[in-house]
């Protein structure tokens, strides 16, 4: 989704004087002031145009101190202005201060009567670190001073205003306010910086397939002028196809909850996401500038790849009376030039599925189905050699699964692991590293003396086999011998015995004899 800030400026406005020197948020005074003069004119004096470049101010409106009194925060460096003279604008004639006041400032240019006296350009420069430029040895006289370039995060140019040298030291409500003549006159004009969009991804904890994907959105909320409101400001997160389940997890301002009143958000499960505010809510936002909008979604993952998802916004602004928001914000139409939303830079979740091949050892090639597997974290994830690793923590949940089981054809399919993202480093490695380990072997066949096994998972799907694993068939009790052999055995031990039993008998019956 994009962002963008736009402010609808007043294109015409009237000078009296230095029209940049209200400001807002007025810090402290620094004791290096303008020191005031008093009396006539003096038509031989030079004097100088300092241009303080800051953010837009929250709070209350105040005077800025033309004597160069005022510190204000959020400095813009790097802002343009070149300060050009007026002609036929004499400030020694009460004339030369009514043609001041009647003078037309627009589009850098001023007119009197309707005719330009816009004369050369006194001075160019950029605002430096601290925001500031000064214009140096300027005559007595009345000066255009346009904002010619801005940096890039700035939405919209300040508008052009007159300063005359030298200045009135007399503005209502002023911190100075000596009624005196400046002829270092400060000058005080602001810009809205365009509103940042990002989208990051939480670091994934739970790394199967089937789990939550978080992502924070955040948009910074812009300082914008007094005079100007918030027209719109709605986030939407047109989630990949590859989640599932997609939802607002929070929204929230510096990290506390957003009053739920404040806007509206879209139901669980729709895609796209969306959070937008309403009046009250865009009432709200304008004393929360400089803050960030952070909204979190979330999604159940459902494919492998590396899945890119973005976000866009619509934040607007303008001057005058608040009118109605509207009702939801749009999705950004990347083919329309026109259209005034700006897009985060895509952020990528990627995953890898894992595939194991369970085989008999006796020939390294016969499949065998019913081997069980669970898969582990490594301790060293993004090891450059996994078997240096070792398996840790629990058994991994891939789409509601711990178990994973060999086919017919002996293929473990292991759905997807997490790989890497964009984000959290190291961003977007290829692989990490895993541990299966068999849990049950298949019948007639035993478990690995040693069975935890490193594999590697690469985003996307595997197109062959991330590892092959063997199993011995299991072994039984000696059984009896019942062959040609035992007969021979048998049959001579036979003989044995009776030759024996012969030779007993012829004995015993020469000693009857001999007894006689």
């Amino acid at each position: 989704m994009t962002v963008q800030t736009t402010s609808r400026r007043r294109r015409v406005v009237a000078a009296a004087g230095v029209a940049a020197l209200s400001i807002a948020g007025l810090l402290g005074v620094t004791a290096a002031q303008a020191a005031p003069a008093f009396g006539d004119i003096d038509a031989n004096a030079t004097g100088s145009i300092t241009v303080h470049k800051h953010e837009n101010q929250g709070g209350t409106a105040v005077i800025g101190d033309p004597a160069g009194g005022s510190t204000l925060p959020n400095p813009i460096e790097g802002a343009g202005f070149t300060a050009y003279s007026l002609t036929g604008i004499d400030l020694t004639t009460n004339q030369g201060w009514d043609d001041v006041n009647a003078a037309v400032v627009s589009d850098c240019d001023a007119t009197l009567n309707g005719t330009s006296i816009k004369g050369a350009s006194a001075g160019t420069g950029t605002t430096d670190a601290d925001g500031e430029l000064t214009f140096g040895g300027l005559d007595v006289g009345a000066y255009l001073v346009c904002e010619t370039s801005v940096p890039a995060n700035v939405d919209t140019p300040a508008q052009p205003f007159i300063v005359t040298i030298p200045f009135p030291d007399n503005q209502a409500g002023a911190p100075s306010n000596s009624n005196g003549w400046l002829y270092d006159v400060h000058v005080y004009p602001k810009n809205t910086l365009k509103s940042e969009l990002t989208k990051t991804v939480d670091e994934q904890t739970k790394v199967g397939l089937g789990e939550t994907v978080s992502f924070p959105i955040s948009a910074s909320v812009p300082r914008i002028p007094a005079e100007n409101y918030f027209t719109e400001f709605g986030i939407v997160d047109d989630m990949s196809d590859a989640f599932t389940d997609v939802k607002v997890v929070s929204v929230k301002v510096d990290g506390t909850d957003v009053d739920s009143s404040y806007y509206s958000q879209t139901a669980d499960g729709d895609n796209p996401v969306k959070v937008w505010f309403n009046a009250d809510g865009l009432e709200w936002l304008k004393t929360q500038g400089g803050k960030k909008v952070i909204v979190t979604v979330s999604g159940t993952v459902t494919k492998v790849g590396a899945i890119e998802n973005v976000a866009n916004a619509r934040i607007s602004h303008e001057p005058g009376e608040p009118t109605d928001p509207p009702t939801e914000p749009e999705p950004c139409n990347p083919d329309d030039p026109e259209d005034p939303c700006i897009t985060t830079p895509p952020v990528y979740t990627n995953w890898g599925d894992a595939k194991l091949l369970k085989v008999d050892k006796a020939d390294g090639e016969s499949t065998l189905k019913g081997a069980k597997f669970e898969v582990y974290a490594a301790d060293n994830p993004y090891a450059a050699d996994c078997t240096t690793t070792s398996p840790t923590g629990s058994a991994i949940s891939v789409n509601g699964s711990t178990e994973f089981t060999s086919d017919a054809n002996g293929v473990v399919n292991i759905a997807g692991l997490f790989v890497s993202d964009s984000v959290n480093a190291p961003q977007n490695a290829p692989q990490r590293c895993y541990w299966v380990k068999e849990t049950v072997a298949p019948a007639g066949y035993v478990l690995p003396s040693d069975p935890n096994f490193s594999i590697t998972v690469k985003t996307g799907t595997t197109t062959g086999v991330d590892l092959t694993v063997e199993n011995e068939k299991t072994t039984v009790p000696g059984l009896p011998l019942t062959g040609a052999q035992g007969q021979i055995m048998l049959v001579a031990g036979g003989i044995v015995l009776i030759a024996l039993g012969v030779t007993l008998y012829s004995i015993r019956r020469r000693q009857q004899h001999a007894n006689r």
